[in-house]
């Protein structure tokens, strides 16, 4: 397993400027499409067509998204097709993980979550997506107010998930060492041995030039003042708890979840930042550095968040002969709901949002920064518009005949009972939905940040329309994979992450060296992993000339 300059990083707990198009490019990518329709819609219908794992492509063209073999299962791969799709994530260690950092992040959901239905759920609602970013009353809920194509406004983008097995921010990246195992990640180095080594050093460019391929956490510690490496001991120990039977720490787990919140809240840094010392010689920020401080700081930080969806729990999920899970804990973003937030807040108001897909390998926690949209009919997919009244069909007995959804029924109404009420469905429009997502990358040492990595993926499902004030309003719908988006959530405009240390509101000043008052917040901050956001705030803004709010303001 190698992990080369550039290469797709793995995904946590869930593990950019616009360029090019959502829209399908003819290929590979339209091949790979039509083949699923083709399989979804064969009649009688296929069982496992609903357990094919939409591919990812990057944006433009036909060129697969590198997958992820990271998060694969070890041993040979299991026989259930969903579960070859899940990988890690269909584990008990990964569910287990998960769920603590649910529970923490969003105190509402509950492990193992509620039953989830086809019509859109008072835990399912785009309103809950929306507080402090849009009104409800902005809220378009006809799909002649949805546009078809849409992109964010602001530049988010891509960074590592800092892997718990290399260390997280201890991980001394510029050196590109795979470990093979955590105790050897751990062992790399000893701080303040390491240091102590190095301060002995008399040849000045020698010494600044060892310091620039430093850690993100070995630099904060020494641009802190802090000698006693404490946040660098820190995210070296963190993999203790995490060690599995195998002797091991899962390599998905890292802090992807800090990342996707902080590549959609905080302006990118960019530039590199120089701090000063009291040994004399400077600490180099690169700009991956201080995104990993960034990242860090959202990770371990309480703020305020927006969510919708329930948990997954389910190890084995059972599935009806026709393909579509029994237990939808596990798929629980309603494509109403889904197909809402793609066109409200991307599409009318230009922001993003973080996708999580629960039984998707190659996807986990990721900022959506693009989508486009085309209708079919469900009776003859070949028909296709922009325009979803030219190609919807009637909810009838014609269209009943050929609908998977209906033996046994999940459209319509949940009635308590498991059976379902579907007389207010009028009509039915098939969907395709292209979306693009920004990816984790690794990072690059020197005075460029790592690019931006989108990948492309394409969801294909089918939306239930009733009446209401005499317009027809997507009120629920039918997923036509079962590798789909489920968890959506955002922070709240304008938070900030935020902890105990912040409120002694010690200042910072690049251009001195730490006071006494600054290493002594620093290293409390670092026994709860959060690096002080004074230091956080003045390195980002130094970087990427944007105010970064702080408690410590």
């Amino acid at each position: 397993m190698s992990r080369p300059k550039g290469f797709i990083t793995g995904i946590f707990l869930f593990c950019l400027a616009w360029q090019g198009s959502a829209q399908p490019s003819g290929g590979a990518f339209s091949d790979e499409v039509e083949g699923r329709l083709v399989e979804f819609y064969a009649w009688p219908p296929r069982p496992d067509a609903m357990n094919r794992r939409p591919a990812k492509f990057l944006p433009d063209g036909d060129q697969p998204a590198q997958p992820n073999s990271w998060l694969r299962l070890p041993g040979a791969e299991p026989a259930d097709p969903l579960l070859r799709s899940a990988q890690a994530k269909a584990t008990r260690a990964f569910q287990r993980e998960r769920c603590r950092f649910l529970s923490r992040r969003f105190p509402r959901l509950r492990c193992p979550g509620v039953p989830t239905n086809e019509t859109v759920q008072p835990n399912d609602r785009i309103e809950d997506l929306i507080p402090t970013w849009m009104e409800p009353s902005d809220i378009v809920a006809s799909l002649d107010g949805i546009p078809t194509q849409g992109k964010v406004t602001a530049a988010h983008w891509s960074a590592d998930y800092w892997p718990t097995r290399f260390g997280l921010t201890s991980y001394r990246y510029a050196e590109g060492i795979d470990y093979k195992n955590y105790r050897e990640a751990a062992a790399a180095y000893e701080q303040p041995k390491a240091w102590t080594e190095l301060s002995t050093m008399t040849d000045p460019a020698r010494l600044l030039q060892t310091l620039q391929r430093w850690s993100p956490a070995e630099k904060l510690d020494l641009t802190a003042g802090d000698f006693t490496f404490a946040m660098t001991n820190q995210q070296k120990r963190e993999g203790e708890s995490f060690i599995g039977s195998d002797g091991n720490v899962p390599l998905w787990m890292g802090i992807c979840h800090g990342w996707a919140a902080a590549a959609i809240m905080v302006p990118a840094p960019v530039v590199p930042v120089l701090a000063a010392t009291s040994f004399g010689a400077p600490i180099t920020w690169f700009p991956d550095d201080i995104r990993a401080m960034v990242t860090l700081a959202w990770a371990n930080g309480s703020y305020d968040t927006n969510f919708i969806g329930g948990r997954c729990y389910s190890k084995n999920p059972r599935r009806h002969e026709n393909g579509r899970l029994v237990n939808r804990d596990c798929f629980d973003t309603n494509p109403a709901t889904f197909h809402l937030v793609l066109g409200n807040l991307i599409g009318r108001a230009g922001l993003s949002f973080i996708m999580d897909s629960a039984y998707d390998h190659e996807v986990w926690n990721q900022p959506v920064i693009e989508y486009s949209l085309q209708y079919f009919n469900p009776l003859d997919t070949e028909q296709r518009s922009g325009k979803w009244d030219d190609v919807a069909v009637a909810y009838d007995e014609t269209f009943k005949r050929q609908d998977r959804f209906q033996k046994p029924l999940t459209r319509g109404d949940p009635q308590g009972n498991g059976s379902y009420d579907d007389r207010a469905i009028r009509k039915v429009v098939g969907v395709i939905a292209n979306v693009v997502y920004l990816y984790e990358i690794a990072p690059q040492p020197g005075p460029m940040p790592a690019r931006n990595y989108r990948a492309r993926v394409t969801y294909t499902y089918d939306l239930e329309l009733k009446e209401k004030n005499g317009k027809l309003i997507a009120s629920g719908g039918e997923w036509h994979e079962n590798a789909h988006p489920d968890f959506l959530w955002v922070p709240q405009r304008h938070t900030f992450p935020q902890h105990d240390v912040d409120r002694g509101r010690v200042p910072v000043r690049l251009e001195l060296p730490a006071t006494a008052e600054l290493t002594e917040v620093a290293r409390s901050g670092a026994r709860a992993a959060y690096p002080y956001c004074g230091l956080v705030s003045a390195l980002a803004s130094a970087s990427n000339g944007a105010k970064y709010s702080c408690a410590a303001d």
